[in-house]
């Protein structure tokens, strides 16, 4: 009592309450909106709050019962044996139906590994973001078709629709006319390609689709990334009930496969599905030295979404605050964004009238236009190599196709440590975590594996022992060799005593371990299939 007291008493007598509250109402466990602070930058408290309200609201060593427990769920994610029905012995012609490069590109430059067959037997249909990107895809496969092309449009159709506006998205007038053209669209390729095996990614909508209308003796091989997305309530039974039919019938040649172990809990969490999973490996970086590893250069990876949000500028600002307080560190922040430094520093940044933010970071922009270069994959990792140490890697998305890339050039990763990384899945409103994705027909975690919903946001102490559990899942937090930081302190005091050279090493020592697995998981899904 005497506690909240002062406080209140302090509170009511400093000109900015908020700034001040915030970081108490955090150590206290309050709602996320008093958590944004959370001394997340920098804490002289000898705890920190997860840690605090793990003590206060349930006991001293929860954290540690939440890291066993979510330990061992993944240990079975991603131990799940990959065989199954029986399934074509070998394919002689790929066709890869999805909308992005990254996703493209990964499965075409491991299936390439696995069958080891040209590129013209390897077809990419319907891809058509980021647009820079697609000559990349190329290197692995033919995407250049003009049936490809149409494909394409209909995605992009598709997924704008369902971002302006999902009421009309889930339209059955808007739906009446994109299912059957998509039925037409994987009709017509698959008559003119006549491919053995078919990948489709999600949306589950497309994929669905395609498995409606193929022959039954096509293997078809749903690489999920994505959940139970751009579905409305209407369509959700005939979908689902047809999924889990394929899925668990003896004679289908449909299969499964989770892009992450993470992928793989949600969709056991929400479908009931146990498929198995095999993290994504970016096979197609090619091979080049570290020319950057004896530079001060920091590459911050894009992280839009992050610096959006409060705690994303006040990070980067209390950073600066950090550098131009130390310029014996000489680092320099390096950033593709556009406008990074005018969107996040101000005026009111200068120190002395001499320390600025261009002295510490640099927007790696097209000075002519305005805006930052549009580079291909090949030009951004050339650049990253031969110009950087490390990257700077805030998660904007859950299944960011960047961590893997820099992972598997060996380039050090600077990462949120797990309990930064539960405060960001608290307020990042991130697509794999939003409340839509439980789906109303289907009781929740149906096998009982897990001990908390990913879905519902709770507000206090339960939101952030929530999300510390289901971190654990991530490939961020699980891969070996990535450098975890918890404060601005600790990314710097990592920064200046890495070992670059040893660290590299280890990580493409690690990296070749995983592409072996992965390679292992492709080719069973191809030779005995995988459910």
């Amino acid at each position: 009592v005497g506690l909240v007291t002062l406080l209140a008493v302090l509170c009511a007598t400093v000109n900015h309450i908020y700034s001040f509250c915030a970081p108490a109402g955090g150590l206290l466990g309050m709602t996320y909106e008093l958590n944004v602070h959370d001394f997340q930058s920098s804490s002289p408290w000898a705890w920190d709050s997860l840690s605090l309200v793990a003590q206060i609201f349930v006991h001293r060593d929860y954290l540690s019962q939440l890291d066993a427990w979510s330990a061992d769920v993944f240990a079975t994610l991603a131990g799940r044996p990959h065989v199954g029905q029986k399934g074509k012995a070998s394919a002689a012609r790929i066709d890869i139906y999805t909308w992005h490069t990254a996703l493209a590109l990964e499965i075409s430059s491991v299936l390439r590994m696995v069958l080891r067959i040209p590129p013209e037997d390897v077809r990419v249909e319907g891809v058509y973001y980021p647009k820079q990107n697609l000559q990349d895809v190329s290197i692995f496969a033919t995407c250049d078709d003009p049936r490809g092309g149409a494909l394409a449009q209909l995605f992009k159709s598709a997924i704008g629709t369902f971002v302006d506006d999902a009421a009309l998205f889930g339209s059955e007038t808007f739906l009446g006319r994109l299912v059957p053209d998509l039925e037409f669209e994987f009709s017509a390729l698959h008559a003119e390609n006549s491919p053995d095996v078919v990948v489709c990614t999600t949306p589950i909508l497309f994929c669905h689709t395609l498995v409606k209308v193929l022959p039954a003796d096509v293997n078809v091989i749903i690489y999920v990334d994505d959940l139970f997305d751009m579905v409305p309530v209407w369509m959700e039974r005939d979908i689902l009930e047809r999924l889990v039919q394929v899925a668990w019938s003896e004679t289908s040649n449909v299969y499964f496969l989770a892009s992450a172990p993470f992928v793989a809990a949600l969709v056991e969490y929400s479908w009931g599905l146990e498929i198995p999973a095999i993290s994504r490996v970016a096979a197609y970086v090619p091979s080049m030295e570290h020319k950057g590893k004896d530079s001060r250069n920091v590459l911050i990876q894009r992280c839009d979404h992050f610096i959006d949000r409060r705690h994303g500028m006040l990070f980067f600002r209390f950073l600066f605050k950090f550098l131009s307080a130390n310029v014996w560190m000489n680092l320099r922040f390096l950033s593709m964004m556009p406008r990074f430094t005018a969107d996040i520093f101000g005026p009111e940044d200068l120190v002395d009238g001499e320390a600025v933010p261009s002295h510490f970071f640099t927007d790696l922009r097209d000075q002519e236009h305005g805006r930052a270069h549009l580079l291909t994959f090949d030009q951004m990792m050339m650049f990253t190599a031969n110009s950087c140490f490390a990257t700077l890697f805030f998660p904007d998305d859950l299944a960011k196709s960047s961590f893997y890339e820099a992972y598997a050039m060996g380039i050090p990763i600077f990462a949120p440590g797990r309990k930064y990384l539960s405060r960001l899945l608290v307020s990042m409103d991130y697509y794999h975590l939003l409340p839509r994705h439980q789906l109303s027909i289907v009781e929740p975690n149906p096998t009982k594996r897990f001990h908390f919903s990913p879905f519902q946001r709770e507000q206090g102490q339960t939101a952030l022992l929530q999300a510390y559990y289901w971190a654990g899942f991530l490939d961020f937090i699980t891969y070996d060799f990535v450098e975890r930081f918890e404060s601005v302190p600790e990314l710097l005091s990592g920064l200046l005593t890495l070992d670059v050279t040893r660290r590299s090493e280890e990580m493409r020592v690690q990296w070749a371990q995983r592409l072996e697995r992965a390679v292992a998981v492709w080719s069973s899904a191809f030779k005995v299939g995988t459910h």
